[in-house]
């Protein structure tokens, strides 16, 4: 991993929930496909924080993140990556996914 990325947890509802973050400028939000957790970014995450903030948290039940109680699938998915952007605080931010986080981007930003 890149020294200028590094590990965080956040708490978002109860749920600890891991993410990597680094960079500078305008802040960027990136959601992993439904294989990996955030570690799939780790190529690009370097390269990206030339240029922006960068912030990937490893979606519940992935990576390091806890998994959510019950059944989960997008729409909880859509509504948790709402609440990470909101716990830390951007307002506006730019947003990338990656096969099942892209179809988690598309319905965010409808």
């Amino acid at each position: 991993m890149a020294s200028n990325i590094h590990a965080k947890k956040i708490k978002i509802n109860e749920l600890d929930v891991h993410y990597f973050t680094g960079g500078q400028g305008d802040p960027l939000v990136i959601i992993h496909g439904g294989g990996d957790g955030a570690r799939a970014w780790k190529k690009n995450m370097a390269e990206l924080s030339e240029n922006y903030t960068v912030y990937v948290p490893d979606l519940p039940g992935y990576g390091h993140s806890q998994p959510l109680e019950g059944d989960y699938y997008i729409p909880e998915m859509v509504e948790f990556v709402d609440e990470f952007a909101h716990n830390l605080g951007l307002k506006s931010f730019y947003l990338v996914g990656h096969s099942m986080g892209g179809k988690i981007k598309t319905i965010l930003i409808r």
